[in-house]
């Protein structure tokens, strides 16, 4: 009963000690604890004491080993102020589980926070990734916008090698000096992909120029010329081949 009462009660003392405490020897406690249950903290002149690199816990862990002493590994001088304060064990008991809990929670936390830091590394070298994607398709596209101008460009220019006479139209300017000489219109609006062919088409008059597209150039046509009238019309003709054959037997 009586260390069922030591340790179900919270137990507090405050004291000053009349000698001097080296390091390495024990010092005696007003109050009980059992060791190993995190029951026991002290502090001196209101610091707060360590367990294990100021002070270790005299006797050994177990449900009957009670303890009133520590063993202190600092010196403390005579007139220190001491303050010793006791949990019950079934407090120190959730005490120490909610420590481990909080271990546990912490080192859960730190493993979650590498893995946001690696994650956000893979973002980023995603990211870097899809950048240099991007980059490079915007190149390629450019490619292959000039690719397609030279290709149509080329093919201007190779219909325009084959006319025959005529005005032509084009659409790009930049086609000119590439194409053979002769007459060009620049007509952006131009629907046919390559060079179109107007023929030139000579006509007498203006009422001769037919509703279809072209060039019509008014040539002057000559005039038809008779054949002469004989010196002598009355002649007949069957008497001079006649007389032609009798000559030349």
């Amino acid at each position: 009963a009586a260390q069922l009462g030591a340790g179900a009660a919270n137990l507090e003392a405050v004291w000053t000690l009349a000698e001097a405490v080296a390091a390495g020897e024990s010092l005696d406690l007003p109050v009980t604890y059992f060791p190993g249950r995190n029951m026991l903290h002290l502090s001196y002149d209101g610091v707060e004491l360590y367990r294990g690199p100021q002070y270790e816990e005299i006797g050994e862990p177990g449900a009957d080993a009670r303890s009133s002493a520590v063993r202190m590994r600092i010196p403390l001088g005579r007139g220190t102020v001491m303050r010793a304060w006791a949990i019950a064990s079934n407090m120190a008991r959730h005490v120490e589980e909610a420590r481990a809990a909080a271990e546990t929670a912490a080192d859960r936390a730190g493993e979650s926070a590498r893995l946001a830091e690696e994650a956000a590394r893979d973002a980023a070298v995603s990211k870097t990734v899809a950048q240099n994607a991007a980059v490079n398709a915007g190149e390629d596209a450019e490619r292959a916008d000039k690719a397609a101008a030279d290709a149509e460009k080329a093919a201007l220019v190779a219909q325009a090698a084959e006319r025959g006479q005529g005005i032509y139209t084009v659409r790009r300017a930049d086609c000119l000096p590439h194409c053979p000489e002769g007459f060009y219109i620049v007509d952006p609006r131009l629907i046919v992909a390559g060079t179109d062919s107007l023929p030139l088409v000579p006509v007498e008059r203006a009422e001769d120029i037919p509703a279809a597209d072209g060039f019509y150039l008014l040539a002057a046509v000559p005039p038809r010329v008779e054949p002469e009238e004989p010196d002598n019309p009355d002649r007949d003709p069957e008497t001079c081949c006649g007389r032609r054959r009798s000559r030349l037997r």
